[in-house]
């Protein structure tokens, strides 16, 4: 059986063992406008693809943007 004092042990390590935390930036990249955006906690109008795309429902039209370019999805 092994003693509390080897059990200490065997958890420090283990702790130590933890990959570092990343650094988060505290001022953006960018910043999107967007002024037609509804304030609706029931509705999920913007969207962020795993390729870099973010898609955005403004007012009646969804846009996609992308770091190249900005267009229009669709409109009602």
């Amino acid at each position: 059986m092994q003693s509390v004092k080897q059990l200490i042990r065997k958890r420090e390590e283990v702790v130590e063992k933890k990959p570092a935390k990343r650094t988060l930036h505290l001022s953006p990249e960018k910043v999107l406008d967007a002024p037609e955006i509804r304030d609706d906690y029931y509705l999920n109008l913007l969207d962020w693809s795993s390729r870099g795309t973010i898609s955005i429902g403004l007012g009646e039209r969804v846009y996609l943007y992308s770091p190249t370019n900005i267009r229009e999805l669709c409109q009602k």
